[in-house]
């Protein structure tokens, strides 16, 4: 089979993308295709690129810390697979925004919302992506997303906290570390997933703290970050692992405990907000 060009390559993948794009845009869910048809991306701004030199299809990602990861194949389903496979994780968890069922696992509603997505542009891609899903299920399985109530009464003085999970939101009193922890236990690779913990009494200097799912940029490790609100903006660290327990003990001590992590440690990426392209929060 011969190796298209780049331009050529672009073409079919915005193709399929017009496929898709007829009936995402009808649930108000489409994303358009983020990657750069090209050997990087723009001055090496974080984000997504493949391309062709007439032998092989690379395709590849430039992380939030500049390291770059390339592959090679010599099939173009695997480019467009890569593409389409994050699109539709992205479109798929923004219709679970939008039919959330409190108390259902989120990815009970997204999993199949993407293989529908993905059985639009071609029955291999769905193929492909239901194989995937299983391995993640198993290694995985869905956890009920479970709400509670916290079991005191809070004093005038403390903080009001509200959490956001993919743009759901839940008000202080109406979640638990139940839900937290369940939250981060369903993060899987790749998929489209975040969550944030806020407070109107900064903690420390510290108004929030979040944590991302993994994927190909971070090193397939979740992103942490805290934040602190400052007179022109915010001023924010990160800090990145596989741990998911550590990610949940930081959460509970800023819950509970009011206590913020040893941050100075983690890298200060406050002038990374201004050029952040890629990020899925903040």
């Amino acid at each position: 089979m011969s190796i298209k060009s780049t331009s050529e390559m672009e073409k079919y993948i915005r193709g399929l993308d017009e496929k898709l794009k007829s009936v995402a845009e009808k649930d108000g869910i489409y994303k358009p295709i983020g990657f750069y048809f090209a050997e990087s991306t723009p001055q090496n701004y974080p984000g997504d690129f493949c391309y062709s030199d007439g032998e092989y299809y690379y395709y590849g990602a430039i992380g939030d810390r500049g390291e770059k990861t390339i592959n090679k194949t010599s099939t173009l389903f695997e480019v467009a697979y890569y593409i389409f496979e994050f699109q539709t994780s992205v479109m798929a968890f923004r219709y679970e925004d939008k039919h959330r069922i409190p108390g259902q696992p989120r990815r009970s509603i997204a999993f199949p919302k993407k293989l529908e997505l993905m059985a639009i542009i071609g029955e291999e891609y769905k193929i492909r992506a239901e194989r995937e899903i299983k391995d993640i299920l198993k290694e995985n399985p869905y956890v009920d997303d479970i709400p509670l109530q916290r079991p005191r009464q809070k004093a005038a003085n403390e903080p009001t906290y509200k959490l956001e999970i993919n743009e759901y939101y839940y008000n202080d009193g109406l979640f638990s570390i139940e839900l937290i922890n369940n939250t981060i236990k369903s993060f899987t690779p790749n998929d489209w997933e975040f969550m944030t913990l806020s407070t109107n009494i900064p903690i420390k200097g510290s108004s929030f703290i979040q944590v991302g799912s993994p994927d190909a940029k971070t090193d397939y490790k979740m992103t942490v970050e805290i934040g602190f609100p400052k007179s022109k903006g915010v001023e924010l660290y990160r800090y990145y692992t596989d741990n998911k327990e550590e990610v949940l003990q930081i959460f509970k001590d800023y819950y509970l405990k009011q206590e913020i992590p040893n941050y100075k440690k983690w890298k200060n990426v406050t002038k990374e907000l201004k050029n952040r392209r890629t990020r899925r929060f903040l």
